[in-house]
């Protein structure tokens, strides 16, 4: 367990940057390039639909070699598309949307797991699962919805397989394509995470909150810690930067009045994002927020956002981070049971 001290010293520490500068800015070309397309022939509303799968970028392994790196990016881009789908294919009903989010939830969090997948590991394809449960849709649209998820994606990759080449190096991993796995992971854990994102989401449903998928994606933040301490640091670090965060997006509401003003901001708060997780998840958080809300709350034919919706963004995390803590305490106690039951099978040997 760690120290206050050392709590404290994790909330505010800087750490050395791990990548190359323009990682982050292949992330920010990434997530704007559909905006600007759809901008182009004058579908911006498509663009916003399309752009949220373009978060793949992230997942960018930056020191394989290119065949791998393609073989990643193909594979989290059909994870994507299938999360985007199961939302959309269970959005017509509560009750299915909350038992469909958590079983795929588990599926996908183990999967991640078990594929070594790196960080931000199952986070973006359960989030992109969350927001499309959320919204009831005609049958008649789903299909042109995946499609522009899909096309999202399409775009990614072929950013991704440029950069790649621009980028070779002689350090890159040989280019014999394969999977790493492992078997050792335990797949509680994934259950756990399955069963308090669709407790997260009934929450949400319950209380009838207006944008409901925002609780399990403060959740889902809060479990993505490597350990219980790690787990309260980052509820603390969701709840600051949120807070802050909304003040930024308030802001931007003011300034942004254009479709290309939210491009713009998108792609700069990308960039910025980009280069602060490595570094400091708090510091991330104040930007993510913002992103967030341009890439969901925003309405392509009526720009802007109330203050009403930032404090309802705030009080929706923290229920989030709330059930979150609950969540993480469960594989807490869950981790030294099994430690406890490994080490009694080894003294007795």
């Amino acid at each position: 367990m760690l120290t206050k001290k050392e709590t404290l010293l994790n909330l505010v520490e800087l750490k050395p940057a791990q990548s190359e500068w323009h990682l982050p800015l292949f992330h920010a070309i990434c997530i704007g390039t559909p905006l600007l397309i759809c901008l182009l022939i004058d579908r911006f509303e498509y663009g916003l639909m399309a752009t949220m799968p373009s978060l793949v970028a992230l997942y960018y392994p930056n020191k394989l070699s290119t065949a791998n790196k393609m073989l990643c990016m193909f594979l989290c881009s059909f994870t994507m598309i299938v999360s985007v789908a199961i939302g959309l294919l269970f959005s017509f009903n509560s009750i299915a949307a909350v038992l469909s989010f958590g079983i795929y939830s588990s599926a996908v969090h183990w999967l991640s797991n078990y594929y070594k997948l790196h960080y931000p590991r199952s986070f973006f394809f359960i989030m992109a699962a969350s927001v499309m449960v959320c919204i009831p849709i005609n049958a008649d649209t789903m299909p042109l919805m995946v499609g522009l998820v899909a096309l999202g994606t399409i775009s990614t990759c072929i950013i991704a397989f440029i950069y790649s080449i621009l980028t070779r190096t002689k350090e890159d991993s040989p280019s014999k394509v394969y999977i790493a796995f492992d078997s050792s992971f335990d797949a509680k854990q994934s259950l756990v995470v399955g069963l308090f994102m669709s407790i997260s989401l009934y929450v949400a449903f319950y209380f009838d909150l207006n944008k409901p998928y925002w609780v399990p994606i403060a959740c889902l933040t809060v479990l993505q810690g490597v350990n219980f301490s790690h787990m309260k640091i980052r509820s603390i670090h969701r709840v600051l930067g949120t807070s802050i965060g909304v003040g930024i997006a308030w802001v931007l509401s003011l300034y942004v009045s254009s479709p290309m003003a939210i491009i713009v901001g998108i792609m700069s708060l990308q960039f910025i994002i980009g280069n602060l997780i490595p570094r400091n998840y708090g510091l991330a958080v104040m930007f993510i927020t913002p992103l967030t809300i341009l890439l969901t709350d925003f309405n392509a034919t009526d720009v802007g956002i109330s203050s009403a919706s930032m404090i309802d963004r705030l009080f929706d995390n923290i229920i989030g981070c709330i059930i979150g803590l609950i969540g993480g305490w469960v594989i807490y106690e869950l981790d030294k049971k099994v430690l406890s039951i490994v080490k009694s099978n080894t003294s007795a040997h």
